[in-house]
């Protein structure tokens, strides 16, 4: 009998990297929404987009405002389909990457998406500019417009999967892939420090499912968090022991159960 496992890819700095073109589409899209020059833009590594769009107007003195980010969700989105020549000159897909996914893909009852602090429509964007979009289902993925909280968007990704796969998801089923502390802290189901000063301790994630503004539900936790800087190992599913490129050199990996691999 297949088990059906649900794998979920970070994206920047996992898959692929842009050239430092995602900085300079941030500040020219923020200049356009809200007519002020970026001078400053706010910590970005494992964060999602509406956190580090909000912080940034902070720093700028500018009102946070849902038709801003509304706004750049689609300017930003329209941008990197405009720069693709660019993308693909100055960024790249990393080492392992293709053979990763195209390994996964292969082994019968694995789900692959992704889990990631960009937008949906930025996160279509870049895929398929790498040309990487068509081993993913993006449908059942988890983005930067969910929720706040990274580890909040785990949730989001399992309910999405059941309700397009008619299966359920558990910890023990479900793989996260990433380069940031923060993947490993969504992967314990934890709020960072950062993250509870920030957004507030008690403040709980959105519903499985994501959407913004509607009633909080309990957040969910997993069970285990592996960190492996040097490559990647599921060691839940016997069939499945990828080596990924030690490119780049943070390679995180959060798996939801099970005794990592050396």
């Amino acid at each position: 009998m297949v088990t059906s496992r649900l794998v979920l890819w970070d994206i920047d700095h996992t898959l692929i990297e842009t050239g430092g073109v995602g900085r300079e589409v941030f500040a020219s899209v923020f200049a356009q929404v809200t007519g002020t020059p970026m001078k400053d833009m706010a910590e970005v590594s494992g964060r999602t987009e509406l956190v580090i769009f909000g912080e940034t107007l902070d720093m700028h003195g500018i009102p946070r405002s849902d038709d801003y980010f509304e706004r750049f969700i689609d300017l930003q989105a329209r941008d990197y389909e405009e720069r693709a020549h660019e993308m693909r000159l100055r960024g790249r897909v990393l080492p392992g990457a293709l053979n990763a996914l195209q390994a996964l893909s292969r082994v019968p009852g694995i789900t692959q998406s992704v889990l990631t602090g960009n937008t949906k429509a930025s996160a279509e964007a870049k895929l398929s500019i790498f040309g990487l979009k068509r081993l993913l289902d993006l449908e059942i993925g988890a983005y930067g417009e969910d929720d706040p909280v990274r580890a909040c968007l785990v949730p989001v990704a399992q309910d999405r999967a059941r309700s397009k796969k008619g299966l359920t998801y558990s910890p023990d089923l479900t793989v996260l892939i990433g380069d940031t502390p923060q993947d490993v802290i969504a992967g314990r189901g934890r709020r960072s420090a950062r993250d509870r000063h920030r957004v507030g301790q008690e403040q709980p994630c959105r519903p499985q499912g994501g959407g913004r503004g509607r009633r909080p539900s309990r957040p969910h936790r997993q069970r285990r968090a592996h960190p492996d800087r040097h490559g990647v190992s599921v060691p839940t599913c016997p069939s499945i022991h990828l080596r990924y490129s030690a490119s780049p050199p943070r390679m995180g990996v959060t798996t939801m159960s099970g005794t990592p691999r050396a």
